[in-house]
């Protein structure tokens, strides 16, 4: 199968990454809570990203993407990650010019990872009250 046929919402995190995160825990509160900061905290940092952008902000710019690249990657949100990662690069190299697409892009991805980590968080719950 190609990467155009499956579902996006499941692809849009590394499904090895949660299932590593799940064996460090058993009881899962450490995924369960990444998850929930990641939820709570990307979306402010989106919002800063679009104010430094209309701001012409390039360090704010580079410092909001950076702490959402690692967050990104330590929960396999690999597309989240790459995007940051070009956003950081365009923000040190200050060529603010592709980042607005960037950020579209950005916005777009994590609305994906978040309702695939939100199912993941409900699975998470469902599990703990069966045990």
């Amino acid at each position: 199968m190609s990467s155009e046929e499956r579902e996006p919402i499941h692809e849009c995190v590394d499904s090895a990454i949660l299932a590593d995160l799940r064996q460090l825990d058993i009881s899962c509160d450490l995924l369960s809570t990444l998850i929930t900061l990641f939820l709570e905290d990307v979306p402010t940092r989106l919002v800063t990203l679009q104010n430094a952008l209309q701001q012409g902000d390039a360090g704010a710019l580079v410092r909001a993407a950076h702490s959402v690249n690692g967050s990104s990657g330590n929960l396999g949100a690999w597309r989240m990650r790459q995007l940051c990662i070009e956003i950081e690069a365009c923000g040190k190299a200050k060529d603010l010019t592709r980042i607005r697409d960037l950020l579209a892009q950005l916005a777009s991805e994590f609305e994906l990872v978040r309702q695939r980590l939100m199912v993941e968080h409900a699975t998470l719950a469902r599990n703990t009250l069966a045990d």
